[in-house]
């Protein structure tokens, strides 16, 4: 069975669940307001948000996993321009300061949406 080629709108919906699971862990941050500049439970609520809307477009929506996969790199090319706009004005450069803020923002980002990518996949495998 050959996989499917992602489709442009099921990236765009999936970037957009991206988008807003991290705008949602930002609301809920400012909402609570007692973690003042920690950013950890923010990350672990993003975290668990991503998760759960992977594993719902690809477990009960079906989306394919190269779709998904898309999403994800539109993601962190979102995220590469944001380090650049927000650190340097313009074009990131590839220093100490860009690597540190993108691994660790890529990591929070890509670990929860691959790990509920590949459970929403087995998911629906085992329905077949």
């Amino acid at each position: 069975m050959t996989p499917l080629p992602p489709r442009i709108g099921q990236v765009l919906i999936a970037s957009a669940n991206i988008l807003a699971c991290a705008l949602l862990a930002g609301t809920v941050h400012a909402l609570v307001g007692t973690w003042g500049r920690d950013l950890r439970p923010t990350a672990a609520v993003m975290g668990l948000l991503l998760a759960a809307a992977a594993f719902y477009l690809a477990g009960w929506r079906r989306y394919p996993v190269a779709s998904l996969l898309a999403a994800l790199v539109l993601a962190e090319l979102l995220l590469i321009a944001a380090i650049g706009w927000f650190a340097y004005g313009g074009l990131p450069r590839l220093d100490n300061f860009f690597r540190s803020w993108f691994i660790n923002s890529a990591l929070i980002i890509a670990l929860p949406w691959l790990i509920g990518m590949m459970a929403g996949s087995a998911r629906s495998r085992s329905l077949r």
